[in-house]
């Protein structure tokens, strides 16, 4: 029998998507409201006409689009363009434009495509495969609504063909046979889709690095932190270079998630920060009992803090699940993953008041990872991350004071493009001192005093 372990009280899941369908692209509904675009408006001197709005993202928008070819060909597809107030915006118009050259450039079943790009009334936009699913959020979310939550051999299934796609970005190389060293950066449960039909694939290159090329995005400056900060591995928190072995973190903290159903990092920003840049990561089977001893090994190093410790690649990590899935009664394929997807969302949520409660609690902790903010002016607003760091430094220097303690909290802000204050790099060095307490010293002092009277009458003649 196949291992299936049910869902623990606390759910690993967040929806962003629509209740039905998923874009091929990462968004957040709920961060703008629908595009002003009415269907039937065509792209591309009519070679996409616009079906409906799906979803607005941080930079860009999203459309369902009809592709129409000769003969009556047909065929859905995604459009994303640029938002209008971001037309005048050097650093997103790179940003979104190297994202097509990148993806682009990509060719495997793991990675949505883009297979087209163009310009309409001065926005540029790009033409993606439109993926009928949803993400791992969703199916996470509903997951515990409907008390069918993704099985262990799924999760397994899940991770290992995410860690496929990976292997294969990793390894690309320029014309010359030089590698590109390609790192995705953002990988986490709402950028990895599966569709009815069982297949899995990454999405959301936008802020992907490439070593000694112009398809360097947004993570390109060193100083720049950019990302979920709940799936971002130690060294990229603090802003430091990053390579293969960040996404294969990323894709530990998916693994813990799925499997024990619930999140890894949980609490405030600074919590958050904390935990992943200082604080031991939880053993599964200190959650979950059962949890079978070789996959815990897996997980955990994966999640090692330093990256000299993790797979150094995710061709190893997925080789070690390979092995552990043929050792163990643990074995799926995407036939049998769109089984699932088909029967999960054929069923309707009968999650009680307090399993909704948490599902949102979720949502909303999430809601703040997407923080490209290019509208302030420089020096107008610090980045979140900034701003939360800041004050929980100062915090700390405070409860330091108060406990007898001299803190030397020390945090810089990195300075991204356009001197914006966008990261933090921090170092503490606490230092005890203790504070005299003058009235306990004299007790004491009055006790040891006793306590000699006694011994010198009572030893000696």
């Amino acid at each position: 029998m196949p291992l299936s372990f049910q869902t623990s009280p606390e759910s690993a899941s967040e929806a962003q998507d629509e209740p039905e369908k998923v874009a091929a692209e990462s968004v957040s509904e709920a961060s703008a409201g629908p595009s002003p675009v009415a269907a039937g408006r065509s792209l591309g001197g009519g070679k996409y006409v616009i079906k409906r709005h799906l979803a607005t993202g941080g930079m860009a928008e999203l459309f369902l689009a009809e592709q129409r070819g000769a003969n009556g060909f047909r065929k859905e597809v995604v459009i994303k363009q640029v938002h209008g107030r971001y037309l005048a915006h050097p650093q997103v118009m790179q940003m979104f434009l190297q994202e097509s050259q990148l993806v682009g450039a990509l060719s495997h079943p793991g990675i949505v495509a883009v297979t087209d790009v163009g310009e309409e009334d001065g926005a540029p936009f790009a033409v993606m495969e439109y993926v009928a699913g949803h993400s791992l959020w969703a199916i996470a979310r509903h997951g515990i609504e409907t008390h069918l939550f993704l099985p262990l051999e799924q999760a397994i299934h899940i991770v290992c063909q995410v860690c496929e796609a990976l292997a294969y970005v990793h390894t690309r190389t320029s014309e010359s046979g030089i590698p590109l060293g390609i790192v995705h950066r953002d990988i986490s449960p709402s950028n990895v889709l599966v569709s009815y039909d069982g297949a899995v694939k990454i999405i959301d290159f936008g802020i992907a690095t490439a070593q000694g090329s112009t398809t360097s995005s947004l993570g390109s400056e060193p100083s720049l932190v950019a990302g979920k900060r709940h799936y971002m591995a130690p060294e990229a928190l603090r802003g430091e270079k990053v390579d293969a072995r960040a996404d294969v973190w990323s894709c530990g903290v998916i693994l813990w998630e799925l499997v024990l159903g619930q999140r890894l990092f949980k609490g405030s920003l600074p919590q958050v920060l904390r935990q992943v840049l200082d604080e031991k990561v939880t053993p599964p089977t200190f959650v979950r009992r059962d949890v079978p001893a070789a996959l815990e090994q897996i997980i955990l190093r994966a999640l090692e803090k330093h990256p000299e410790d993790r797979y150094a690649s995710a061709v190893e990590m997925v080789a070690e699940l390979d092995v552990f899935r043929r050792e163990h009664p643990c074995t799926s394929s995407s036939l049998a993953l769109g089984e699932y997807m088909q029967d999960l969302f054929s069923r309707s949520a009968c999650a009680t008041d307090e399993e909704a409660r948490r599902a949102a609690e979720f949502v909303g902790e999430e809601g703040h990872d997407e923080e490209l903010d290019f509208d302030s002016p420089p020096g107008d607003k610090v980045h979140a991350i900034a701003v939360d760091f800041v004050r929980w430094n100062q915090d700390q220097d405070q409860d330091q004071k108060q406990t007898g303690e001299q803190g030397t909290g020390n945090w810089e802000l990195g300075m991204g493009k356009n001197e914006r204050p966008l990261v933090i790099k921090k170092s503490f060095a606490f230092k005890a001192t203790l504070k005299p307490n003058v009235p306990l010293l004299w007790i004491a002092l009055f006790g040891l005093t006793i306590t000699l009277g006694f011994l010198v009458g009572h030893y000696l003649p």
